[in-house]
Formats: C-alpha cells, sequence, structure tokens
C-alpha cells in the first residue's frame, strides 16, 4: 500500500512511538528483576558481614549404652562423629526446601562442650579462683588461625583410650592461664566431665573481622564475669573433632552443635522476583519448623531427643535474619515498583497523546481532501478502515525494531512481553488517525466564510464536560490515594494521578492562556510591527495546540518529577551516611567501649574522639505516671564539639552549661541535670523525673528542652538505630558512667583526611579488645563505608536510571510532536509569510513568525509542567516514602534547581531552535510558490 506523501511524517512518529513503547515494555520488569536480584545480593551480603543469617543449634550426645563414666568408660568412637554431622546437616538441608535451599550454603559446623575448670598443670588462678576452659571443635578454624607455636590439635595414636585431649589456645589465652606448650592439665566440670589436656600449640587470629572471632570471643581473650563465688576469667580453646569424641566419651553432658549457613543470593538468578521473593520470607520464616520435622519427623514430642545414628540430637533450633532481611528489602522493592510505575505511565501517555495530537494535525492537513471524499460519497468507517491498513506497517516494524533494541538490555532472557499499559498504548496510537479521519468525515461541517477558516469554533457542551469530567476523576483518585496512605502502592491507580493532574494542569492553562495572549495582541496591535500581531494572533487559534500542551507538560512534569526523586535520593543517602556514621567513623559496642577513647585518640590519622552513651529508661514523674521507654544520652559538649563542630545537640549542651557529674542528695536519689524533647516536659510540667528506684536510681531535672535540630543530629544515629526514635529523648552531659552502665556506648572519631582519611582497622579492634567490654557486638563503620554501601544500592541504581530513559523518551517524543506541528504546519505558515513579505515586510522580521507563535504555548507548558512535576511530592503524600532508601531521618523532597531551570529553558530553546531551523529551510520557497492568484489573508 502506497502512502501519501503528506502522512509520511505521521508514519514515522507512529513507527518512533511504537517502537519507544515497545522496547520500554519489553526490557521493563527483566532489567528491574536484574539489577533487583544484584541489590538482593548485596543486602545479604551485607547483612551476613555481622554473622551468619541463618543458623542451626542442636544438643547431641551418644546414644544409651555408648558413653561411659566421667574420667573413663569405654573405647572412644573415633571417626564417628562427622557421620552424624553429616547426617545431622543433611536432615536440615532437606528440611530447607527448594527456594531456601537455592540461597544457602554448605554450613560451617562447630562443637562446644560446657565449660570445665582448669586445675593441676600449674595454671594461673585469676582472682583466686580456678579459670574455666571451653573446647571448641570449628569446621573454620584452619583457615582463620595461623599458628605461632607448635602445631594444631590432631587425632590421637590408636583407640585414644587414655589419651589427653589436645588443645590449641590463643596468645592472650595461654598467657591468662599460664600455660606452657606441651603442658597437661585437667579438666573438672564436676562428677559428669572429667578429662586430661595437653596444650600443643598456639595461634593467632588470621583476620580479626571472621565469623569464628565474632560468635566465639573467648577463643581470642579470655573474659572475667562475677559469679557467686567471685570474679572468674573464661576462655576458650581449640580442638580437632577426635578430641570432640574423646571428650564425649568421658563426659555425659550434651554437647551443642551450631550450623552456621552462608547465605549467597545468585546476582544472574530472579530471586528478587516478586513471587519468588514472597516465597524466600515464607521459606525462611517457618525454617525451624520445617527443621524439626526432617530432623526428627513428624512424631517429635517438644525437646525429647531424635535418633541420628550413633548419638541423639534435641530438635533444632533456628536463628535466622534472612527474613528479616528479605521483608525489608521487599519494602524498599514494593517502593522501588511504584516509582518506577509513575515513569512508564507517564511515558505511555505521554506516547499516547502525542499520538492524539499528531493524529488531529493529520487529519486537518486533509480537510480539503476529506471534503472532497465526503462529497462523492465516501464512508466515514470504510476510510477510518483504510487508514487503520495503511498505518499496520508502521506499527509493525516499531514493533520488531523495538523488541531488537531490548533485547541486548534483557540477555540472556529474551524480552519480556509488554504487560497490559503497554498494549493498551500501542493499540491507541494505532487507531489515533483512523479515529480522527473517522470523525472529520462523520458530519460534514457548517460551511465558513473563505476568511474566516482560521478562526476556532466555540467550545460547547461537550468540552465543558469532558474538562470538568477529568478535573472530578483527577480530584477522586487523588482523594482515594490519600486516604489510602502508605496503602495505595498496589493501586492501580496510582501511577494514573500523575497523568490526571498533568490533564488538569493542561486545562486550567487552556482557559487561562488566551487572556495574556489577548493581552499582548492588544499591545502588539497598538504598535507599529506586524509579525508580533501576526504571531500572538495565531498563537490563539491554533486547532490542535490543546494536545500539544498536554503533552508538552506531561513530558516536563515527568522529567522535573524523575529530577526531584533522583536528588532526593541523593541527599537522603547523604543524610543516611552521616546518620549511621555519626562522624568521620564511629566505634560501637556495650556501653564500656567508651573507655576506649583515649587509645582511640592516640591511633595515626585520628585527630579526636568523643564518647556518646545511650540506654533506655522509663520515666516516672512527680504524679506518677510513667514515661515508658525514654532515651537517656549522655555525651560531653566539648569533647563532641571538637570532633563535630556543627552539631547542634553540641551547642545546645555547651548553651545550657550542664554539669558533668551528678548531685548527690542526702535523702533522695542523685539528681542530674538534663534536656528533653518539649513533649516530654508538656507531660512534666515540674521537670523531675526518677529512673526508678534502687542504687542505681536517678533523678533527672528538665532544664530546657532540645529544638527539633538538636534531636536529629548525626551524632545520635548510630545508637537510635535508622530512624529517630518515637520515645522521648532525654541528653545530659555526664562524663563519668557507673561501672556496669547498661545500655551501649558509640566512639566518635575525627579523621585527619576527613571522612576519607585512613584508619588502620586492626588497631581499632585492639584498642576495642583491651576495654575487655563484653554483650553486644563491636562494630566499626565509617562515613565514606557507609556511603559507598548506600551508592552501591541497586534499587537505587534502577530508579535513577529509569527516570533518566523515561524522562528523556518523553521529551523527546515531545520535542518530535512540535517538530510534526511545524512540519505540517508549514505551507500555512509559509503562505502567511509569503503575504507579509508580499506586503513589503522585510525576510528577517517574517522569520521571526513561528518562534514567536510557539512561545505562548511554550512558555504555558513550561510554567505548567515545571509546576506540576514540583507539586507532585506533596500531592502523593505519605505515598512518596523514600526512607526505606537509607534510613535515617526521612529526606524531605529536595529540588536541584539547576536541572528543574535546564529542562524547562532547555525545552524552550530546544523548540524554538527547531521552528528557526524549520522558517530558515522554509525561506527558500518564493512567495509565487505559496501563494494562489486572488487570495487573500
Amino acid at each position: 500500500m502506497t502512502v501519501p506523501r503528506s502522512r509520511l511524517p505521521f508514519h514515522l512518529l507512529l513507527f518512533l512511538l511504537v517502537g519507544t513503547v515497545t522496547a520500554f515494555a519489553a526490557a521493563w520488569q527483566p532489567s528491574y528483576e536484574r539489577a533487583a536480584t544484584l541489590a538482593l545480593a548485596q543486602d545479604v551480603a551485607h547483612e551476613g558481614e555481622a554473622g551468619a543469617l541463618v543458623t542451626a543449634t542442636s544438643d547431641v550426645q551418644p546414644l544409651a549404652g555408648e558413653a561411659g563414666p566421667p574420667g573413663g568408660g569405654p573405647v572412644p568412637h573415633l571417626g564417628t562423629f562427622q557421620q552424624d554431622l553429616d547426617r545431622l546437616t543433611s536432615r536440615l538441608g532437606a528440611g530447607a526446601g527448594p527456594r531456601l535451599g537455592a540461597v544457602l550454603g554448605r554450613p560451617v559446623t562447630r562443637v562446644a562442650a560446657v565449660p570445665a575448670a582448669v586445675t593441676d598443670g600449674g595454671a594461673a588462678r585469676p582472682y583466686g579462683l580456678d579459670p574455666e576452659l571451653q573446647l571448641l571443635y570449628a569446621q573454620d578454624a584452619p583457615q582463620s588461625v595461623r599458628y605461632v607455636e607448635g602445631r594444631a590439635p590432631a587425632r590421637p595414636a590408636g583407640d585414644g583410650a587414655g589419651a589427653p585431649v589436645e588443645v590449641a589456645l590463643s596468645e592472650q589465652n595461654r598467657q591468662a592461664l599460664g600455660l606452657g606448650l606441651g603442658r597437661t592439665f585437667r579438666l573438672d566440670g564436676g562428677p559428669r566431665l572429667r578429662t586430661d589436656a595437653v596444650l600443643v600449640g598456639v595461634f593467632r587470629p588470621v583476620t580479626a573481622g571472621a565469623d569464628l572471632w565474632r560468635q566465639h570471643p573467648l577463643l581470642e581473650r579470655a573474659r572475667p564475669r562475677d559469679t557467686d563465688r567471685g570474679r572468674l576469667v573464661t576462655a576458650a580453646a581449640l580442638v580437632d573433632l577426635s578430641g570432640i569424641e574423646l571428650l564425649e566419651a568421658r563426659s555425659t553432658l550434651p554437647l551443642t552443635v551450631t550450623a552456621d549457613y552462608p547465605v549467597t543470593v545468585d546476582p544472574a538468578g530472579r530471586s528478587a522476583a516478586a513471587g519468588r521473593l514472597a516465597e524466600l520470607v515464607r521459606a525462611s520464616g517457618s525454617f525451624e519448623r520445617d527443621a524439626v520435622l526432617a530432623v526428627c519427623g513428624e512424631r517429635t514430642l517438644g525437646t525429647l531427643p531424635c535418633a541420628l545414628d550413633r548419638r541423639s540430637a534435641t530438635p533444632p533450633r533456628v536463628t535466622e535474619r534472612l527474613s528479616a532481611t528479605a521483608l525489608a528489602f521487599r519494602h524498599r522493592a514494593e517502593r522501588t515498583e511504584a516509582l518506577r510505575s509513575f515513569a512508564l505511565a507517564g511515558l505511555l501517555a505521554v506516547a499516547v497523546a502525542a499520538a492524539v495530537a499528531a493524529a488531529r494535525l493529520a487529519a486537518r492537513r486533509e480537510d480539503g481532501a476529506l471534503a472532497l471524499q465526503r462529497a462523492r460519497g465516501a464512508s466515514p468507517a470504510r476510510t477510518g478502515a483504510a487508514r487503520l491498513a495503511e498505518t499496520a506497517p508502521a506499527v509493525l516494524l516499531g514493533l520488531l525494531v523495538g523488541g531488537l533494541a531490548a533485547a541486548p538490555v534483557t540477555a540472556p532472557r529474551p524480552p519480556a512481553p509488554p504487560g497490559w499499559p503497554a498494549v493498551a498504548a500501542t493499540v491507541l496510537a494505532w487507531i489515533a488517525l483512523p479515529v480522527a479521519t473517522w470523525l472529520r468525515l462523520r458530519e460534514p461541517r457548517r460551511s465558513r466564510p473563505d476568511g474566516d477558516r482560521h478562526r476556532p469554533r466555540r467550545a460547547g457542551g461537550p468540552r465543558r464536560a469532558a474538562e470538568v469530567a477529568a478535573v472530578l476523576l483527577a480530584l477522586a483518585v487523588w482523594a482515594s490515594v490519600r486516604v489510602r496512605g502508605a496503602g495505595a502502592l498496589s493501586d492501580p491507580q496510582l501511577p494514573l494521578l500523575p497523568v490526571l493532574l498533568a490533564v488538569v494542569v493542561a486545562v486550567v492553562l487552556l482557559r487561562v492562556q488566551p487572556a495574556p495572549v489577548r493581552l499582548l495582541a492588544a499591545r502588539a496591535r497598538a504598535g507599529t510591527g506586524a509579525v508580533a500581531l501576526v504571531a500572538l494572533a495565531r498563537a490563539g487559534r491554533a486547532a490542535a495546540g490543546a494536545l500539544t500542551l498536554l503533552v508538552l507538560v506531561l513530558a516536563l512534569s515527568q522529567a522535573v518529577f524523575g529530577g526531584l526523586v533522583v536528588h532526593t535520593l541523593q541527599q537522603g543517602r547523604e543524610q543516611s551516611a552521616a546518620w549511621r556514621s555519626g562522624a568521620d567513623a564511629v566505634l560501637l559496642g556495650p556501653a564500656r567501649i567508651a573507655d576506649a577513647g583515649a587509645e582511640l585518640a592516640a591511633l595515626p590519622g585520628v585527630a579526636g574522639t568523643a564518647a556518646v552513651h545511650v540506654q533506655v529508661q522509663d520515666l516516672i514523674g512527680s504524679d506518677g505516671t510513667v514515661s515508658a521507654g525514654a532515651v537517656l544520652a549522655d555525651v560531653d559538649p566539648d569533647a563532641l564539639l571538637a570532633v563535630a563542630p556543627a552539631s547542634p545537640l553540641g551547642r545546645e549542651l555547651r548553651g545550657a552549661r550542664l554539669p558533668s557529674t551528678v548531685r548527690a542528695a542526702p535523702e533522695d536519689a542523685p539528681e542530674l541535670d538534663v534536656l528533653a524533647d518539649p513533649g516530654l516536659l508538656a507531660r512534666h510540667p515540674d521537670g523531675l523525673l526518677d529512673t526508678g528506684s534502687g542504687p542505681d536510681a536517678l533523678r533527672l531535672r528538665i532544664v530546657g528542652t532540645l529544638p527539633a535540630d538538636a534531636r536529629r543530629d548525626p551524632v545520635l544515629g548510630p545508637l537510635l538505630g535508622e530512624r529517630p526514635p518515637g520515645a522521648a529523648l532525654v541528653v545530659s552531659a555526664r562524663t563519668v558512667l557507673p561501672a556496669d552502665a547498661p545500655g551501649r556506648s558509640a566512639v566518635l572519631l575525627r579523621l585527619v583526611g576527613g571522612p576519607l582519611g585512613p584508619l588502620d582497622r586492626e588497631q581499632v579492634r585492639r584498642a576495642a579488645a583491651a576495654t575487655g567490654a563484653t554483650g553486644s557486638p563491636v562494630e566499626l563503620r565509617t562515613r565514606a563505608g557507609e556511603r559507598d554501601q548506600l551508592d552501591r544500592d541497586g534499587l537505587g541504581a534502577v530508579l535513577n536510571r529509569t527516570f533518566l530513559a523515561a524522562g528523556a523518551g518523553s521529551l523527546t517524543i515531545a520535542l518530535l510532536v512540535v517538530v510534526l506541528e511545524l512540519v505540517l504546519g508549514a505551507r500555512d505558515r509559509a503562505r502567511t509569510v509569503s503575504y507579509l513579505r508580499t506586503l513589503g515586510l522585510g525576510g528577517r522580521a517574517a522569520a521571526a513568525l513561528p518562534v514567536l507563535e510557539l512561545l505562548p504555548l511554550l512558555a504555558a507548558a513550561a510554567l505548567g509542567g515545571t509546576a506540576l512535576g514540583l507539586l507532585l511530592p506533596a500531592a502523593l503524600g505519605p505515598v512518596l516514602d523514600l526512607t526505606a532508601f537509607g534510613g535515617g531521618p526521612a529526606p524531605g523532597p529536595s529540588v536541584d534547581w539547576t536541572l528543574t531551570a535546564a529542562l524547562a529553558l532547555g525545552l524552550v530553546v530546544l523548540v524554538a531552535a527547531v521552528a528557526a531551523l524549520e522558517t530558515l529551510f522554509g525561506r527558500r520557497r518564493s512567495p509565487s510558490a505559496v501563494l494562489r492568484l486572488g487570495e487573500a489573508l
């Protein structure tokens, strides 16, 4: 079928629209799943750095008749424990099922005995008591230790009867216990455990951050603890699995078997797909139940042991953080998909609006030909069907090219079939020209004088009804989304809201725009130039200007909104990194970790330190009112300001001149002056609060309130978690804590080179270990490391790419529509310019006509599109919650004004440049080429 030359521009635009929509739709889900799976793999790996995400624990002991009395008994069954370990882990793996088993690696097993007193052998007796030693078999010990003396424990010769258990100690533990290499000593655990042991090796950790040292810190350094007999030192020693078997034969106490499962998500898989992610959450959450059934069968009762081979095991106890990690990721993934749906809906709406606008322009250009067909009795339906068949090759070619363009993005998988929104957009773009042609042929237009052919018809009832319906629909969808709040994420109406609001903005602009245009035209009429008057007159009666304005508003609002989201995410990552690190670096741990401040300040590269201590207390007012879960923070303002000079909290504490110690009270508890948030003071107007009763009780006296910026100070972030607490916040300047203070502490570090300054992690770890702090794990964070972790977030990256591609595609489509309007209206404008040139107007002045004609439309589109893009976050409300992508205080919408101005002005400049270029080519036509004899303007 031959396409008339006059409709070739429309066919070319239709091909580009269908190809763009097809490419986006085909690559939409596969590209997201690949990026999301990579992000899930990064999240799992990051969480796994703090310890195993899935751990199964069971108590194992020989079956009846297999063990003997302490200190003697039958010959140990050497080499059989590994068989039972393999049987136990095999059953655990079967309980994991296919979905969880796909991400679980081979477990790392450890076997721990009950601590026993070290007697004889010349062992030291710290604090006057025999130290305790726990024997531990660790499968990962060979990779985690380096022997500096002796050798690793090994299997004894022969059957092992009467042989001592071979053990290895760390350098610190050997010094603490006072044992020499080759020394034999006695392990006495009471009547149920007695055996001899011999020290055969001394080791040093290879990697300080390995799981072995995090989960068993006693292996590296002995720790004292308070008992009813006094202060007791406890350490741990490594043994071979044969040593566990020797101990088992001489004890009646159970052994604790721990299986740590490494979790690895294949970045090339589809684990982040919505269905598979839900399956992973369910499988990891039910792993304990499934593991018990796999190990013990369906007839297990409570904690009764289950038979393995030579041993029995209690029903496994599972500790897992994988489900929480997957749930947190799913929350972010839902937010990501909701935001991406805005981009896709906007792009599809721009494509459909562009197709309709182009179809109206093409049909309007053929008014004369259509009038002739109508006079000859042509059927509107048959003519529309002919147009449908005529545009089919452009649609098919667009589908083919779009699918080929998406193939490299989705490789190695084939492009996904487009969803119904993309199919609907393609169908609407395809039928746009046939429908526009049918509407032109459906009813004969009233004849009008030739001089009035450019005058627009008055908008009657149908147009007003359509405008009112569009406004009411937008208001209804907006109200529905705002009422549902964050629950509207899965609502299909949500991505349509920006499109409907753009329609409302276009309607308002169409109603408002004529007034300033008429005002400018009146001023131009009073002047001497004719170009401005003619251009403004033509701008006020453009037939397809409404749809072109809608396309421009949609495209520009989409680009501005995408830039706002991307810039907000970038600022949110900055805030989150500062919130999680508090300063250039931070050392987190138990309350006593604050004692490492002086040693840390002396390290190379550290310019200063400040300790922050936080504990959760129930505060009791004078009237008995309880403020549960209040956060009490202690910080030295001078040290804090030395580390973070811009700290709002430090400035408030220094200005309040709070004492650094408590005041003794003869009858009541010691008093401590504090600053509190205004809400707490409103609930307790007298400002007096008690932390409870007992020797550690305090009376807090509120002497001032904390402003909002002090409550959100990043120096509190590492201890307050990923988000500011909802509970009351109380801050004191206390610098001396009780010896057994509860809670956690953070030592903020100011580095010499700023956030990127060097820091020796091994020296920091040794300084923390020297405090002897026990309890919560010790963690070192740096601002640069936290920012790098956030920057590598795959979901944030896919959002950036999505809005960049959708914004660029929308603006390109809008520019093509304007180009098409210029091309299809070129002859009409050339005729007007020729009229003006025959009346004596210069060529340069006449050349400005197309640019001036488009300026009112461009100004309205730039103003409306930019305003809508900036106001969309306020319209969406709680649905646009970006805290899931970084944590910390909720980042408010952050506008990149440079980008916003560049988008608005860039669109105006590009369109004006295209109009000027079209005029330049049009100047080659002579007036005689476009004017007909006797034609009047």
